[in-house]
């Protein structure tokens, strides 16, 4: 597996590959070792660079083997630099970690290409579930752990090249049995191939049904508030326009009790007024009648008077007594003017009295037509 380009100073540029062959067990539970591991190798890898002066590549191979086992399981590092240049004719190296590229890898080459076109290598450093779902055809994404970053297997044949090399170290020529554990070898890679690519499909299908199931249930309570909010929307419309129907209703009411009440005003205004008019008629016409009735008495008295002088002159002529000096006429005008004068006062009191009394009852009428 390679990692990105790294840079120690500004001009050193390496990059670092490292693959495991073994137990998967034992590749999830030694994460942090093999980390360490890395780094110390890349202080000696610069250290080695300052003393020389000069581009290297350092390949370290770790092999585990267990008593009473006869698998071997093996980590390998390399670091290279970029502007390290291989040797020009380079032997084979029946170690699996050492990245040879050879010229008699052709052969092998022409039986392995075909099967080994257009997939991914074998991610070997990353943890793996002990029981994943095998997908084929997805595509394996590799993470080195220890600069943090994603990667992609390069598609240059480095990674390629390291697998050839293992393959190489095991194809001897003219050993049929290296041919057979090569081809274990290459079914071991895409069985381990398909289990990484299983277990990255399940685990991106496991976020992608919890992402689906979040926004389900944000969904959800979205559409719970909104159907709380409109309710509530609907409730508060509906008791608005119940209140706008009422006082709607209320209006009619006012003015129909307006109307009536005008109309008792104006009754009771028509009905004063025409008992004022009929009273005061009533009064004028009293009054009209007392000023004839007096208008005759008086004429009668003054016939009366002028008769008793006429008789008293006679009476006054037949004694010989002297009536010169009286005058008929003042004395008579005075007495009629004395006379009108009491009849006047009396009516005016009788006026008043009688008119006192209708307004008492007047007002009494009045107040009971009034009431509601």
């Amino acid at each position: 597996m390679a990692g990105p380009a790294r840079s120690a100073s500004s001009n050193l540029h390496f990059k670092t590959e490292h693959s495991y062959d073994g137990n998967q067990t034992y590749l999830n539970s030694t994460f942090d070792q093999r980390q360490e591991v890395r780094r110390a190798l890349t202080s000696l890898f610069q250290d080695l660079h300052r003393l020389e002066g000069q581009a290297l590549q350092l390949t370290t191979d770790i092999k585990i083997s267990f008593s009473g086992e006869d698998r071997v399981h093996s980590y390998t590092v390399c670091i290279t630099d970029d502007a390290f240049v291989a040797p020009a004719q380079p032997s084979i190296s029946f170690q699996p970690s050492v990245v040879t590229p050879v010229s008699s890898s052709s052969l092998l080459h022409s039986n392995s290409t075909s099967y080994l076109q257009g997939r991914e290598t074998r991610p070997r450093d990353v943890p793996v579930d002990p029981h994943p779902t095998k997908r084929q055809g997805q595509p394996v994404t590799l993470i080195d752990h220890s600069d943090k970053r994603q990667r992609l297997s390069d598609g240059d044949g480095n990674q390629s090249d390291t697998l050839l090399s293992e393959g190489l170290a095991l194809a001897k020529p003219g050993e049929s049995k290296k041919l057979d554990e090569l081809s274990d070898f290459l079914k071991e890679w895409h069985a381990q191939w398909v289990d990484q690519g299983g277990w990255l499909f399940d685990n991106i299908n496991k976020q992608n049904e919890s992402h689906t199931t979040n926004a389900k249930s944000i969904d959800k309570q979205l559409d719970g508030v909104q159907n709380i909010i409109g309710q509530s929307i609907n409730a508060a419309s509906a008791s608005t326009m119940t209140e706008l129907a009422s006082i709607s209703r209320l209006f009619p009411w006012l003015e129909n009790t307006l109307r009536a009440n005008i109309d008792k005003v104006q009754q009771r205004d028509e009905k004063w007024r025409n008992s004022s008019a009929a009273f005061h008629d009533e009064s004028r016409r009293d009054r009209e009648a007392a000023e004839k009735a007096l208008e005759l008495s008086l004429e009668k008295q003054a016939k009366q008077l002028e008769q008793q002088r006429e008789v008293l002159a006679r009476l006054a002529k037949a004694n010989n007594i002297d009536v010169g000096d009286l005058d008929p006429e003042v004395n008579h005008a005075a007495s009629l003017e004395a006379q009108l004068a009491a009849e006047l006062n009396r009516e005016a009191r009788r006026d008043n009295v009688g008119n006192s009394r209708r307004k008492r009852k007047q007002t009494q009428a009045t107040n009971l037509d009034g009431r509601p």
